[in-house]
């Protein structure tokens, strides 16, 4: 478990590292480095309700104004957003606006990934469209990223070819399919 959350963080810091030097002329805030430490920016954490989004949703923004990247997790097969939350924390921290959104999958639930695929589309749009009503920073929707680990990963790949204009970073961590969901028949 500490090994995968260590190289999840590792890949997500390869998205920030991306985004840093694509993008030098749009005054984002640039991290100072360390990234294996917690960065210098407090972190502010909106748990968005379901009634008001697509699904749930944890935003973990940076309080300090300025202009950052966004970038959208999706947790693995059974997952939760809640088991990231301390990754998803240590990212925001080094200047990264993060959504990790609440994947429908388990036991009561096996949506196929194209599925989940549309309805992260849906969150993307959501997110632009609404995301000031929830923030005081500047989430910038134009450099966005995507990342997800086990099925999660699978997922923003098939993200990814849907919206390759609009997603500027991926990373998918071991990203896998499981053939059947247990204790379902489809």
């Amino acid at each position: 478990m500490v090994r995968e959350k260590a190289l999840y963080q590792a890949v997500v810091l390869c998205i920030a590292l991306i985004f840093l030097s694509t993008c030098r002329n749009h005054r984002l805030y640039v991290s100072p480095g360390g990234f294996y430490q917690t960065g210098e920016l407090a972190v502010e954490v909106v748990n968005v309700p379901d009634i008001t989004a697509p699904v749930p949703l944890d935003i973990y923004a940076p309080t300090e104004p300025a202009r950052y990247p966004v970038i959208i997790f999706h947790h693995g097969f059974g997952g939760s957003i809640k088991a990231y939350e301390t990754i998803a924390g240590h990212i925001a921290s080094h200047g990264l606006w993060l959504c990790s959104r609440n994947v429908r999958t388990g036991l009561s639930e096996c949506p196929t990934a194209e599925e989940e695929a549309a309805a992260a589309i849906e969150v993307i749009d959501w997110i632009e469209n609404h995301i000031d009503d929830f923030v005081s920073v500047n989430a910038d929707t134009r450099l966005l990223g995507l990342a997800g680990h086990s099925r999660g990963g699978q997922v923003v790949y098939r993200i990814t070819l849907q919206l390759v204009e609009k997603v500027k970073a991926l990373a998918g961590v071991d990203p896998s399919m499981p053939q059947k969901c247990p204790m379902m028949t489809r």
